[in-house]
């Protein structure tokens, strides 16, 4: 078998999510014959790429349900990961670019994989009858002599020294989200209760450079303990996690961090870290090993009945392999994708067509990716951009849509709309052909990208639905795909959201 994750960017191996949830996983496949590869989405070819399964994972653009297109036509297995929610949030307007790009690209998907129970809950919510498969983080691999003796040691020198050394790792912000820096600064009541015990505290800091803004760095400094900070790698996380007694987790409780997954506990407890958590309990199924009080925990460090022990590493492994092992996720995961694979195929059928229709914000790499598939890409009446488009869809002063398509195109035409008695116009100097000639209305409107902003988000919908209309009656098209990248809260027609 061979499997093939597609993402953004080559950046994107160093991602959590590509680390760990897949790149655990490495070995183990390997050692079962099944070729596994991570492909950046730039440089993947849906139409000549020969594997048994292909996975996209954070590829939030247009290019990957032209991808799945392709490959459904091809009866290769697709799915998308869904390893964090950004898709629940119906009332957060920012997202509903997201959410219009999950419901499309679920639309040509066979499976989807989550990270959570929430997760697959929500890739239900939007599409209800598709196959979920819920693939947890697996922890890092530790021997379990030397992790005793290091429980041993960490506890030891606690005691001699006086100083607890605790840490938090992650990244510090998110664009969307109050988490990370925040969540750190609003639990810090439970750093309160552990400097005031015999111990001094020290917390070390480790992540992304882009939150430690004046605002990342004024929750720092307002810490009840010492502090110090560092930049995120994944050397310098194994070297803290090594030295630190304790690992401090605290949870929010909105949506997206109720849906995470528990690789930041596993890897802290796999190092030998007590696991101090706070506000949402994400971690209950690891729950005799996690503190939720600052003194109980300063209560069995002074009496040697540390959750984590030499005396319960057996729980721990017992828990980890019910919950975070590589080879029992790859043993559920190979039986769901074969019986994928088994599945039988219709017959044979010419390739549809499929149109990649621009709104406001779009790209170059979805224009060239449908091009090289055969597909057409189509500007919308919001469109500024000046790719050699196919078509385009004008709106006249009337409020009328007309099609203008380019003379490479006349040909993907449908029979009935290949005559056609206009003038050609040339649109920045390339030729286009006016074929459609929709009955007038009596709507005054301005074209749209050239309307007042609230006039264009409110026509948008409308306006998009009824572009598709008029590529399936022109040409036949069997599938349209949206680019739509801007933030502002352009709905798309006929999206479900969950």
């Amino acid at each position: 078998m061979k499997l093939v994750v597609v993402i953004p960017s080559l950046d994107y191996k160093a991602n959590a999510g590509a680390r760990i949830r897949y790149g655990r996983l490495v070995k183990g496949l390997a050692a079962r014959d099944i070729s596994f590869t991570m492909e950046p989405i730039s440089s993947f070819d849906p139409a000549k790429i020969e594997c048994d399964a292909v996975v996209f994972s954070k590829c939030h653009d247009a290019r990957a349900p032209i991808c799945a297109h392709v490959l459904s036509q091809r009866d290769i297995p697709v799915g998308v990961d869904v390893f964090d929610d950004y898709f629940s949030q119906s009332a957060d307007s920012r997202l509903n670019r997201l959410r219009s790009w999950l419901s499309e690209m679920l639309g040509e998907c066979t499976f989807a994989l989550a990270s959570t129970p929430a997760t697959a809950d929500l890739v239900l919510r939007y599409a209800p009858s598709l196959p979920v498969h819920i693939l947890n983080d697996p922890a890092p691999a530790f021997d379990e002599a030397q992790l005793a003796q290091r429980l041993h040691d960490k506890r030891s020198e606690a005691i001699a020294s006086g100083r607890l050394k605790i840490a938090w790792f992650g990244m510090g912000d998110n664009p969307h989200f109050a988490v990370g820096l925040r969540d750190l600064s609003a639990f810090a009541p439970a750093l309160s209760s552990l400097s005031a015990g015999p111990f001094a505290v020290e917390l070390a800091i480790l992540t992304n450079r882009r939150s430690l803004d004046a605002a990342g760095l004024e929750r720092i400094t307002s810490l009840p303990v010492s502090v110090t900070v560092e930049i995120w790698s994944e050397e310098r996380e194994a070297s803290l996690l090594d030295e630190s007694l304790v690992a401090f987790l605290p949870v929010n409780a909105n949506r997206f961090s109720r849906a995470k997954s528990m690789n930041r506990a596993v890897t802290a407890l796999a190092a030998g870290c007590q696991l101090l958590s706070a506000g949402y309990p994400l971690y209950a199924p690891l729950a005799p090993l996690v503190y939720r009080d600052s003194n109980e925990l300063l209560g069995h460090l002074a009496g040697d009945a540390l959750r984590l022990s030499p005396a319960t590493l057996e729980l721990m492994r017992e828990r980890f392999d019910c919950l975070a092992s590589a080879e029992r996720e790859i043993d559920r995961l190979l039986p769901f994708l074969a019986q994928l694979g088994e599945q039988p195929g219709g017959p044979a059928q010419a390739r549809e067509t499929i149109c990649l229709v621009h709104g406001m914000e779009t790209n170059v790499a979805g224009h060239d990716l449908v091009e090289s598939v055969g597909g057409l890409s189509v500007a919308s009446p919001f469109c500024t951009a000046p790719f050699e488009f196919d078509a385009i869809v004008e709106t006249r002063s009337d409020g009328d849509l007309v099609l203008l398509v380019a003379s490479k195109a006349l040909r993907r035409l449908a029979p009935a709309a290949r005559k056609t008695g206009s003038k050609p116009v040339r649109i920045k100097g390339r030729k286009y052909w006016e074929v459609s000639s929709p009955p007038r209305t009596t709507q005054d409107l301005p074209p749209p990208h050239e309307g007042p902003m609230p006039l264009q988000l409110a026509l948008y919908p409308s306006v998009m639905d009824r572009v598709r209309h008029l590529l399936i009656q022109f040409f036949d098209a069997d599938r349209t795909v949206t680019s739509e990248l801007s933030v502002l809260p352009f709905e798309q027609p006929g999206a479900a959201h969950a």
